[in-house]
């Protein structure tokens, strides 16, 4: 039976979409899988090569070498820019290959010639950070710029924080905020939750937190860390009223909420005056699920509730061992406060030995660096 070529190029166009999260769609593990499993099959070599290098197969072992060499023959031989873009990552980082910057950056390049918007952003992003060329950020503009007018979200987000510092090119907050608005209305996370920050803090339009609460839920609830953690801030203190989804979201990512009516009738409790408990416990939740993500400042806000029983019922073993997570992520403060309680005995664990050791740490860390900043500032 001849192979239906068109078939097979849909699969593998569709498994792309949500490989990487383009074209509106979100990235969705489980649909790239099954479109790209399913190209493989039928014949697609590019799909194999992702399947392989991603445990996609009958035996699920990665097999990065094999991956490499069918993107080196098929970049070689046949000259598709997509196989070029794949074999750049294999280089940029070491898949199957030996790491090579200068050689990633070339099939970037040769990539984005040929009108690859992943590759035209990844070679952006070469030339703005240096990897394998020398920086130079107004090319790096042009690549964004073409690859955003092929709809590369990515490539949209980098191009309006180039406006917005004016690296690249002259600084213009307007065209900024036109970039970061299209990638926000496209769905995608990183664009909603820059867009929320524009909002909070007025960059070239008003500043409305409640706006900047309805942007921030769009991207956490596509589990962008960031926004999580600005959400639940804006809860934390009281700066919001409750928004249409947020309780929803809460509700189906902990399974329950505290004040969540039984009809789940959002746009109702919108309309309710919002009380600081309710806020709390949604500032709780969404901490909570930046945390488990591994985010050690919201490890750390997660710690102080547990500690001090605000928003949830106190537990000071929760406490401290959410305090120890973020610590042992290098949070200065949670490393401060833990040990103080080892110190004090505050969450009935004393222990001067952990106490002494989590200080010493403490101490050879500061002062507190850059990295240890986060979307908003906490008190200890």
């Amino acid at each position: 039976m001849a192979t239906n070529h068109s078939g097979v190029e849909q699969r593998f166009l569709a498994g792309i979409k949500y490989y990487y999260g383009i074209g509106g769609n979100v990235r969705n593990e489980k649909l790239a899988q099954a479109f790209l499993q399913g190209a493989s099959t039928l014949g697609d070599e590019c799909a194999k090569g992702i399947c392989l290098m991603e445990g996609w197969g009958p035996s699920k072992a990665v097999d990065n070498h094999r991956a490499a060499a069918l993107f080196r023959r098929k970049a070689t031989e046949k000259l598709c820019s997509f196989s070029m873009y794949r074999l750049g990552i294999c280089f940029e980082n070491g898949y199957g290959v030996e790491k090579d910057l200068k050689a990633a950056a070339n099939w970037y390049d040769q990539a984005a010639k040929r009108g690859n918007h992943l590759a035209q952003y990844n070679i952006g992003v070469c030339y703005d950070q240096g990897i394998g060329v020398l920086e130079d950020p107004t090319t790096a503009v042009k690549w964004y710029e073409l690859s955003a007018g092929q709809g590369n979200m990515d490539a949209a987000c980098n191009l309006a924080l180039c406006y917005e510092h004016g690296r690249g090119l002259a600084q213009d907050t307007a065209k900024a905020l036109k970039w970061i608005s299209v990638a926000a209305e496209a769905n995608d996370p990183h664009g909603q939750f820059i867009l929320g920050l524009y909002y909070e803090h007025g960059k070239g339009l008003d500043a409305d937190e409640k706006a900047a609460a309805k942007w921030y839920l769009k991207a956490a609830t596509q589990g962008h860390i960031d926004a999580c953690f600005n959400l639940a801030f804006l809860y934390e203190l009281d700066l919001v009223p409750l928004i249409p989804g947020v309780l929803q979201a809460v509700k189906e990512s902990q399974g329950d909420t505290p004040g969540h009516s039984k009809s789940g009738n959002d746009s109702k409790a919108a309309k309710e005056q919002h009380s600081t408990s309710v806020n709390l416990q949604i500032a709780v939740a969404w901490y909570r699920r930046a945390a488990e993500q591994g985010d050690s400042h919201a490890q750390h806000r997660l710690a102080r509730f547990y500690e001090f029983g605000e928003g949830l019922q106190k537990d000071e073993h929760l406490a401290a061992s959410w305090y120890r997570r973020a610590a042992k992520q290098g949070n200065l403060r949670s490393m401060g406060r833990l040990a103080r309680i080892y110190e004090e005995g505050s969450c009935r664990i004393r222990d001067a030995k952990q106490a002494r050791l989590w200080l010493n740490v403490l101490n050879r860390m500061k002062p507190i660096s850059s990295t240890d900043a986060q979307p908003h500032d906490e008190e200890n």
